[in-house]
Order: structure tokens, then sequence, then C-alpha cells
């Protein structure tokens, strides 16, 4: 099952489908895999609004915390944020690092966290809405589908949508930047910005290679 969700994934980033349509079109898909009251929830999300709070800090972030040109890579990561209420929760934040990479290639070797900012925490209502809806009794039903695996879904389209209108940003005083999306394990790189255009090149589970 979890094969198939990634294969899944991958295609809507493939496709370069929007936020919006990525996450509706892959959960009505994980419907007919795992039928639950879940996905309804999930559906009715407002993944527009979301998506243009996140334009908005990652715009505002690096504008003010610009990353140093030797960052090369800018890591958009998932993490469970500990909570009061002791309730599952998710959030997403950014980091970056210099590497010495083959741009063509898939080797990287990684020489350290050198942008760790002030602000890089998003406060993403969507990742944590679903990582919330995730109940015990939902966790049974859908038990080959995981929170993490549509959160990075979301972030990933988010990211590379955002990439495709704004690579200038990204790229920032680099001469490109690879982009990336994880969650512990499971690391996905989107392509690579340069000042004027982002280059998809999807590279699910990075890491194997």
């Amino acid at each position: 099952m979890a094969r198939a969700i990634d294969d899944l994934v991958c295609e809507k980033i493939k496709r370069r489908l929007s936020p919006r349509d990525g996450m509706l079109e892959l959960i009505e898909e994980c419907s007919q895999l795992q039928p639950s009251s879940l996905w309804e929830k999930l559906a009715s999300l407002k993944y527009e609004a979301d998506v243009k709070r996140l334009s908005s800090w990652l715009t505002r972030l690096l504008g003010s915390k610009p990353p140093k040109p030797r960052v090369t890579q800018l890591w958009f990561g998932l993490y469970h944020p500990w909570t009061d209420d002791n309730r599952l929760s998710s959030d997403l934040y950014v980091e970056g690092r210099a590497v010495e990479e083959q741009r063509k290639g898939l080797w990287a070797r990684v020489t350290g966290s050198f942008y760790w900012p002030p602000g890089r925490y998003a406060g993403c209502k969507i990742v944590n809405q679903i990582s919330r809806s995730y109940t015990k009794a939902v966790r049974r039903e859908v038990n080959g589908v995981r929170d993490y695996e549509l959160n990075q879904c979301y972030v990933s389209l988010f990211l590379q949508d955002f990439a495709t209108e704004n690579p200038g940003i990204l790229c920032g005083d680099s001469e490109f930047r690879s982009l990336f999306t994880q969650y512990e394990s499971s690391v996905a790189r989107l392509g690579m910005v340069t000042k004027s255009e982002f280059q998809p090149e999807l590279t699910w589970n990075y890491w194997n290679f």
C-alpha cells in the first residue's frame, strides 16, 4: 500500500497539478483504496487559502532573512510539534544547506545546515488539519494511508507551484538551488531553481540513491 501511495503522489507532482487539484485527486483515489469518512473531511479543507498564507510566509521570510549564496539546497521539512492537548499535529519548516552537488546527478554531500532563520516555522494549517483528522479510529480505517504521505504531497505541490511562479525568490543570490521536501526518511528532490526558472526533476526517496 505504501508503494501505491508513493506512486500516486509522484504522479500528481510530475503532472504539476495545483495543490488543491492534486490533493482532491489524491483524496478521491485514496477513498477508493481505503473507504473512510476521513476523505470527505479532507476534501472540504481550504487549500487555496492556505496556499496564499504559505506563499506570504515564504516570500516574507526569504526577503527579510535571505540565505547566503553558498546555500544551494532548501529543505522543507514536516515534523510533529508538541501540543498541550497531546493530539497528533504537524507543521512545516524550511532550512538551507550548503552542499557539494552534481547538478545533473543524484550524488550530494551535505556539509551542514547553514540556514536556520527565525520565522522558519510556517504554521501551516492544512498539514496540521490533516494530521489532527487522524484519530485512533481513523488510523484503523485507513491503515495503508498515513498522514505524512498526504502532507508531503501537499507541501511538494505547493513548493513546485511557488517555484514555477517565483524562482528568483527561492534562488536568491545563488547560481541555483535544489528543492527538497522531507518527513523523516521520506525525501523528495523536486528539482532546481535558477534566478529565472524552475527546472523540475523529481527524485522520490532521495536517500536510496
